[in-house]
């Protein structure tokens, strides 16, 4: 499936809010991040996002190559309103985070469910996987962490 698919203006649901470039983006440009709240939850479409994406275009571009499994071309252009224009190509788009950034967004993402102390600590756990004995060590119910 290509970027162009995924470009849902008015995500009905969370579901499909996580596979719309424009909510995702929209997200992004408003609180420059994606908030779980507003994409991982079966709460209302958080309307100030939904705002902004409607204004955001996937446009599928027949000119841009190589086409995918080789690469993955985007080219991200914006409008503003005075006319002035931005644009910024890439031909493969970074597929990974590095370490540090996979353990700032599980952080990110975890404590606003369980709480800071209890996400560090887990956090810990994880990191040292290898020496736990009992799979309820990760629990936040049981184990260390409850």
């Amino acid at each position: 499936m290509s970027a162009f698919h995924l470009n849902e203006q008015n995500p009905p649901n969370s579901l499909a809010g996580m596979f719309s470039i424009p909510y995702c983006l929209g997200s992004w440009l408003l609180y420059r991040r994606l908030l779980l709240d507003s994409i991982a939850t079966e709460a209302a479409m958080n309307p100030k996002i939904l705002k902004v994406a409607k204004l955001i275009r996937v446009v599928k571009d027949e000119n841009l190559k190589p086409p995918y499994p080789q690469g993955r071309p985007s080219l991200v252009r914006i409008h503003l309103k005075d006319g002035a224009m931005y644009e910024n190509f890439v031909d493969l788009p970074r597929e990974r985070l590095n370490e540090e950034e996979l353990r700032k967004k599980f952080i990110e993402m975890v404590m606003p469910i369980i709480g800071e102390k209890k996400s560090l600590a887990l956090k810990k756990k994880l990191d040292d996987l290898e020496n736990i004995s009992n799979i309820r060590e990760l629990s936040v119910y049981y184990g260390t962490l409850g």
